[in-house]
């Protein structure tokens, strides 16, 4: 569920020239904007809290500024991996845009960043975040009760704009915790159809089909993440235990088939290639 930096930084680029095209003014001749600009500087340079501080500001200035209010909510998300109660106030955030608000395709990513902080949550303190506005939390009763504020928050944004990749991949990540890996590979699909791009994608839907012990489709997806990118640790460890239960379907096939030499010959044969 990562996203690279260098995609990350084109987002916020994005929006910080959809908002002065729309206005029509410089970062020069408008404050708000000023302040959206230094925050987005700030947070790419991993400085949440002088980021934090600048997004405050910038949507003080212009309270309708939705990018200002969006990354003050990324910020209370990346604070809550060292103080989880700021999962608490990202969810707060979210839920005070959102509420009283018209359903359009612009609010998908605080639903969205909701699902992600009640999910981060319910990871870092075992407990179901505190619903603090009524009406907001999940209505799936085919899940458990922890889950349902969760995957409510990734519909709802799907529900906005059905090509939120991040929610389609948010949405398959909960339900393969929920070992439901086909639900899952159904919203790694989606997500791929959106952008096939995305290595943490390509990963997630690997481990999802190694689960269901189809290696050699996982083994395509992991190749795919892997060549995305080089440096996404998880997708090489996926592909070390996708080969591990590869070889011991193999060997049990072996077995099977009454050729336990065989079995005992791919098992020396592993241990020979991977013996230092």
């Amino acid at each position: 569920m990562k996203v690279s930096k260098v995609n990350l930084l084109l987002f916020w680029l994005s929006c910080l020239m959809c908002f002065w095209l729309s206005t029509g003014l410089s970062s020069n001749e408008d404050p708000a904007a000023i302040a959206l600009s230094g925050a987005l500087a700030e947070y790419n340079n991993t400085s949440c809290k002088k980021a934090l501080v600048l997004f405050i500001e910038a949507r003080e200035i212009n309270s309708s500024l939705l990018d200002a209010w969006y990354g003050e909510g990324k910020c209370y998300y990346e604070l809550g991996k060292e103080d989880p109660e700021k999962y608490i106030e990202c969810n707060e955030l979210c839920d005070k845009i959102l509420i009283g608000k018209p359903s359009d395709k612009g609010l998908s990513r605080f639903h969205a960043l909701s699902g992600d902080c009640k999910k981060a949550y319910k990871d870092a303190t075992g407990k179901t975040m505190p619903v603090t506005k009524p009406g907001t939390e999940g209505g799936n009763v085919s899940v458990p009760e922890a889950y349902q504020q969760i995957l409510g928050s990734y519909d709802k944004a799907i529900g906005l704009d059905p090509n939120n990749s991040e929610a389609w991949n948010s949405k398959g990540v909960v339900l393969a915790e929920l070992n439901n890996p086909s639900g899952s590979i159904y919203c790694f699909n989606e997500a791929l159809k959106i952008n096939s791009s995305l290595a943490e994608v390509w990963n997630n839907k690997g481990a999802s089909l190694a689960s269901l012990r189809r290696y050699g489709e996982a083994l395509e997806c992991l190749d795919n993440a892997t060549k995305l990118n080089p440096n996404l640790a998880e997708a090489w460890w996926n592909k070390v235990k996708t080969f591990g239960k590869l070889k011991d379907e193999a060997r049990d096939k072996a077995i099977a088939l009454n050729r336990p030499d065989l079995g005992q010959r791919l098992e020396f044969n592993w241990l020979w290639a991977n013996s230092s």
